[in-house]
């Protein structure tokens, strides 16, 4: 029996050159670098996993690239920045009102303040005091 256990990776994917040294082209999904490449998608997984090439080129996760190989790409980074499916809220000084931090979901107020999501909607609805802040939906 195979204990193997599957995680995924996730964020930025790097195409190099048939050397290896330099990143041509980068993607934000595996999906889109074998699009780009006319390959099926497992070339590309393991061109990452195993280091082959896949035509010409080699694929890696971003992240595990070393400094000098990320300086040779030629271009702008795409923003990985997850996007926010919810309403951003806006966490307040409790004497001034002024917004100390705009959090971009709900999710993460919940998960940084230890609140539930009804909480964090109720407070902000209601204009009261909780966790020493006042909290607004924007």
């Amino acid at each position: 029996m195979d204990n193997t256990v599957r995680t995924k990776r996730s964020g930025l994917i790097a195409m190099l050159d048939s050397t290896n040294t330099q990143v041509t082209n980068i993607f934000k999904l595996q999906k889109d670098a074998a699009a780009h490449v006319t390959q099926r998608l497992v070339f590309i997984t393991n061109s990452i996993k195993k280091g082959t090439p896949v035509g010409s080129n080699y694929f890696a996760m971003w992240d595990d690239l070393a400094d000098d190989i990320k300086n040779t790409f030629v271009g702008e980074v795409p923003n990985t920045k997850p996007k926010s499916r919810g309403r951003s809220v806006q966490q307040l000084d409790p004497n001034t009102r002024e917004i100390i931090e705009t959090h971009p979901s709900i999710a993460e107020v919940v998960a940084k303040f230890k609140m539930s999501p009804q909480t964090v909607r109720d407070v902000a609805a209601k204009d009261t005091l909780y966790k020493g802040f006042y909290w607004k939906m924007v």
